[in-house]
This record gives structure tokens, C-alpha cells and sequence, in this order.
């Protein structure tokens, strides 16, 4: 069943996957001052440009992907 496999196999997979990016890019945010040594401001500047960088690369395809599962839990749910 359709219901069955978009409740089970798809929103699971889709939410952990959300929750683990979340979680990583909070602790990867929280330990870039956390060094114990001082990071000149261009090199602070640097570091925070390259986190965005990251963390574009990892949202994108999640996004991207997150157009068709919607429409496919859109149709499942609505027969």
C-alpha cells in the first residue's frame, strides 16, 4: 500500500535525515569560536564563509528532493 510506504520507508527516512543535518551543523557552528585560541578576523570571516558553503551543499539536494516527496505524500494522502 501506497499510505503505508510513504508513513513508513519515506517521511522517516526524509525526518532522520533532516534531524541529523540540523544537529551537525548546530555542533559544527557551536565549535568554530570554541578553539581556545583567537582566529584573526579575516581567517573567523573565512571559516564562517566555508560553514555556508557546507552547509549549501548539504541543503540543496535535501531540498531539491523535498518537491517530489511532497507531491508524492500530497498524492498519496489524497488517493
Amino acid at each position: 500500500d501506497a499510505i503505508d510506504m510513504a508513513v513508513y520507508d519515506v517521511f522517516p527516512t526524509y525526518t532522520i535525515s533532516y534531524a541529523l543535518f540540523g544537529f551537525s551543523a548546530y555542533k559544527i557552528w557551536s565549535q568554530i569560536g570554541s578553539f581556545g585560541m583567537t582566529m584573526s578576523t579575516k581567517t573567523e570571516r573565512m571559516q564562517k564563509r566555508f560553514f555556508r558553503m557546507q552547509i549549501t551543499q548539504i541543503l540543496l539536494p535535501l531540498l531539491v528532493m523535498s518537491i517530489p516527496i511532497g507531491v508524492f505524500l500530497v498524492s498519496v494522502s489524497l488517493g
